[in-house]
């Protein structure tokens, strides 16, 4: 009994469920019989394993069907099979068809060498007359009349156990060079390279070879899981994304700082396509699908289908996201057919989904700004003048009302109310220091304190909710100055954040008891903080400007530091070293960051850099001339904005050593 098992691993085993269309018309029309009498169908039974013959502890998969079907709103019930091991033992096994396809199936572990016998018995089925869900072309409810289905079975069949494995599909290496795409199915270890740019879907120990002490769920904390990133600075391509780099003359050293914040990386990259918000010449803004290996524009789309946003820095161009989306079963109990839809999503007042293939809008209905933290579902926060509702809703075509239909296509859902999940009042309000934990389900505020009449910060409030009943579970004030809210993460059970004087804390989510108070970071510039944290691999990183230091989750030791120098140190002030402030961001072991500060002013410092370091060890892989603040990352790829000269840059592979630069936009 223990060797069965009846829950198929989602991305590796093969079933047989094939919806015959016959099936769906079977029954509709009535035989003529005498009155009151019930119709008898003879039954023939089928039964399939595989392989045969198979290695001793090897798993066997059976299959069983019985001809005729029934229709799509009946299952058949009864099905027994009965496996005789080469020592009499016996397991007999009973289950349902599935519905329609009068279909079944499940695993077991050969663990005896020798001849095993199995054998398939339909112990019948009675339906009495009924109202079930209608089929293909019928109407949504059709009444069914009584009838039988007889008995019947296959006998015994042979399933031979040796000593020797049977070998399975050889496992495909993953690729060490210059790879394309599309990736053939046949490749199918490589998944754990192919992901997705950005990263908006549930991880965790369910995938084989998750990185250890790593938050399961997508968040702020700038992880990208499944994909590989450059080891090197090799350039693939790039292209202007406005005019910098010195003016001269009368400007003397002043530099355009087109790009002071990093510049322009795509908001998407899916199946080596990156998708982007572009103001064309002339200010026309377009939605621009580009090839992420070589700049190659495959389609423009104006007027951009994303809305502008407002935000802490001016306008700019809505989140774009992508959400996956398996049809829906044909069948009650039944899994999906093959394939998942894609499409690009906005999500703000409009809810809207775009054909990744051309731009074809696909579905726009009512919405709400939020954060799209686990696809398919969003977590918004609604200001009622001051008073707050945390908002959990779904993405999903039909919000998640399962319909049974052929293909697996589903209706539209256009009200809004059908969509929310968890609607609750919400205590810690919104802005820089409201952070979640998704694993725990609490959410926690990070507020400096203010003397009212000096303004000086002076202490910080923490306070925690749970994110399911909205119940506010402490709140607890501290003498130390939190450094900035835009420090605060939420991970691994705990809340934590830099503070004025070189040290983090963090604190117990479930109760706010102190977890821990970091080291020291060094005097006397470790007191300097950029804007940001990530986390991944058992640690939260921080921008300093000293350097980037790497903080452990468990008791906030510092496990390491890593400093880029300044070759001569008149240029900074910051003792020989440059500082880091700005972009992060975490995939493939390594941490991508750059050099830069919070207001730089002219003239530009010069030697700043973006570097690649060790997530791990903190030691440096590679470096490059240049303020790039690191974007997307997907297939081996990194995007980069340089404030140096306005240029978009993209690292990685290419099919030479030469450098392809792409068509300015």
């Amino acid at each position: 009994m223990e060797n069965l098992i009846f829950k198929k691993p989602q991305l590796f085993a093969t079933i047989i469920s094939v919806l015959l269309l016959t099936s769906i018309f079977l029954l509709t029309t009535s035989l003529p019989v005498q009155a009151q009498a019930v119709p008898e169908y003879d039954t023939v039974p089928y039964l399939s394993f595989r392989p045969n013959p198979v290695g001793v502890g090897q798993t066997v998969l059976v299959n069983m069907w019985i001809k005729p079907a029934t229709h799509v709103g009946r299952k058949l019930t009864g099905f027994q099979v009965t496996i005789t091991k080469p020592s009499g033992q016996q397991m007999v096994e009973t289950m349902d068809s599935y519905y329609g396809d009068a279909t079944s199936w499940f695993e077991f572990v050969a663990d005896e060498i020798g001849e095993w016998k199995l054998q398939f018995d339909f112990l019948g089925t009675q339906f009495p007359e009924e109202e079930v869900n209608g089929g293909f072309m019928e109407p949504p409810r059709v009444t069914l009349g009584a009838c039988y289905y007889k008995p019947s079975t296959t006998g015994e069949q042979t399933l031979v156990v040796q000593e020797d494995a049977v070998n399975s599909w050889p496992a495909s290496d993953l690729p060490t060079d210059y790879w394309t795409r599309p990736i053939s199915p046949e490749h199918r270890e490589w998944w754990s390279i192919a992901g997705n740019y950005p990263w908006n879907t549930k991880g965790g120990s369910m995938y084989p070879g998750w990185p250890a002490d790593t938050n399961a769920y997508a968040s702020n904390y700038k992880f990208i899981p499944w994909v590989q990133a450059p080891n090197t600075a090799h350039i693939a391509w790039r292209r202007a994304v406005n005019i910098g780099g010195l003016i001269g003359g009368s400007m003397y050293h002043s530099s355009l700082g087109g790009m002071s914040l990093g510049g322009s990386a795509p908001s998407v990259i899916y199946s080596g396509r990156c998708y982007q918000s572009v103001t064309k010449p002339g200010g026309d803004n377009v939605l621009q699908c580009y090839d992420l290996r070589t700049g190659e524009v495959y389609w423009e789309i104006s007027p951009n289908p994303i809305p502008m946003t407002m935000g802490f820095f001016g306008p700019s161009p809505g989140a774009l996201y992508l959400t996956y989306e398996e049809p829906n079963p044909e069948t009650p109990g039944a899994e999906s057919r093959s394939g998942q839809g894609v499409s690009l999503v906005s999500i703000g007042n409009r809810l809207v989904k775009i054909n990744p293939w051309d731009g074809t809008i696909t579905m726009n209905v009512s919405g709400m700004s939020g954060t799209f933290y686990n696809d398919p579902y969003v977590l918004s926060l609604q200001n009622l003048g001051g008073e707050y509702r945390l908002i959990n809703w779904t993405i999903q075509q039909n919000a998640g009302d399962l319909v049974y239909a052929p293909g697996g296509g589903q209706p539209t859902t256009t009200d809004f109310a059908a969509r929310v999940r968890n609607n609750v009042t919400w205590p810690l309000g919104s802005g820089f220091g409201v952070v979640y934990d998704y694993e725990s389900c609490i959410g926690a505020s990070v507020s400096t304190i203010s003397d009212p009449e000096t303004r000086t910060w002076i202490g910080t409030t923490i306070r925690a909710a749970s994110m399911i009943t909205g119940e506010l579970l402490w709140e607890k004030t501290i003498p130390d100055a939190c450094y900035s809210g835009s420090t605060a993460a939420a991970d691994h059970g705990k809340v934590a954040f830099a503070c004025n004087n070189m040290y983090w804390m963090a604190f117990n989510l479930q109760d706010g008891s102190l977890a821990w108070k970091s080291e020291l970071t060094d005097y006397p510039w470790g007191c300097w903080w950029g804007y940001t944290v990530a986390s991944a691999y058992g640690n939260v990183y921080g921008l300093a400007y000293d350097g980037v230091y790497a903080f452990d989750w468990d008791d906030g030791t510092i496990n390491w530091k890593y400093e880029a120098p300044t070759e001569f140190t008149y240029e900074t002030p910051y003792d020989g070293l440059n500082s880091f402030m700005g972009g992060i961001v975490i995939a493939d072991g390594k941490v991508y960051s750059q050099n830069n500060e919070h207001t730089p002013t002219s003239p530009i410092t010069r030697g700043w850099k973006l570097h690649c370091i060790n997530a791990f060890t903190g030691e440096g892989i590679w470096s490059i001339t240049g303020s790039m603040s690191p974007g997307a990352i997907a297939d081996g790829y990194l995007t980069a904005g340089n404030m140096y000269d306005s240029y978009m840059y993209v690292f990685g592979k290419g099919k030479s050593e030469t450098t392809v630069s792409a068509p300015d936009v």
